[in-house]
């Protein structure tokens, strides 16, 4: 499960028009590319024994499988294992995931930097930065969730509009599109005694993938919401007549800075 590229946001100071709804989409690997990444590598695995028994009937079959201690720590034990020259192969999407998976912070900062991909990967960044957080003996007795409320709140809290609007759309994942894809994972590889190179890939990834995002997206919506409400003023479906007769329905955002009449910038979604 993959998101969409950034889009770049222009936030007028004087009237702001966005749409703040979610713009996600899971993609299905693309299994020829890991394999060329990793050609040079031909390693099999055992496919873990709570995966061979699952039923998988439905999608919330997976969540013994992901709460499992045993399962999570194989899937690391991956991770840290893999060869560095294997993992430097690997296109962006999954060598971040990996390397996040080792939590490698460091690594993951350059990567994304190198790449000017600052915001693509912001949920991992959040979660290494509340875990990073938590080490702090005031936050060390709170829960992630908690913890996660303070740190994303104040990192939200000195943005500019127009960063808010990018770091709002950057963290714009499904957590339930998450879990359907990894559930649709174990379903293709839960009868293989033996896992491929390519397999373990994806597994891992998208394994680890749903766990950040179940950690932070509930938590960063709800920061969104309050930082939403703090910013701007927001009236949904606003009924405006085009000077050629055509009805659209709009959702307008104004700043809560301005209280003037203001030209009006328009988004189409």
């Amino acid at each position: 499960m993959k998101k969409l590229n950034l889009t770049s946001v222009v936030i007028y100071s004087l009237v702001i028009i966005l749409n703040f709804s979610s713009n996600t989409y899971a993609e299905t690997s693309n299994e020829s590319s890991v394999k060329e990444s990793i050609e040079t590598k031909k390693e099999n695995y055992s496919t873990p024994r709570i995966l061979q028994e699952a039923t998988l009937e439905s999608v919330n079959s997976v969540m013994p499988i992901l709460s499992s201690e045993t399962y999570n720590s194989w899937i690391q034990q991956y991770a840290q294992n893999l060869n560095d020259s294997a993992l430097d192969k690997l296109d962006m999407f999954n060598r971040v995931a990996l390397l996040s998976l080792r939590r490698d912070v460091t690594a993951i900062s350059n990567l994304v930097s190198a790449n000017d991909d600052t915001l693509e990967y912001l949920h991992y960044q959040l979660f290494h930065e509340v875990n990073k957080a938590m080490e702090q003996p005031s936050l060390a007795t709170q829960s992630f969730r908690d913890a996660a409320q303070k740190v994303i709140a104040e990192k939200f809290r000195d943005l500019s509009d127009k960063t808010f609007a990018r770091y709002v759309l950057a963290l714009g994942w499904s957590v339930d599109r998450a879990r359907d894809y990894i559930y649709n994972v174990f379903k293709q590889i839960k009868n293989e005694s033996e896992l491929t190179d390519v397999q373990m890939v994806e597994l891992a990834v998208n394994t680890h993938l749903y766990h950040v995002l179940e950690a932070i997206i509930p938590v960063s919506s709800q920061v969104i919401e309050r930082e939403q409400s703090r910013r701007f003023i927001v009236q949904p479906e606003v009924l405006v007549t085009l000077p050629n007769g055509a009805e659209i329905a709009t959702t307008i955002v104004r700043s809560r800075k301005q209280s003037a009449k203001l030209n009006t910038a328009l988004q189409f979604t």
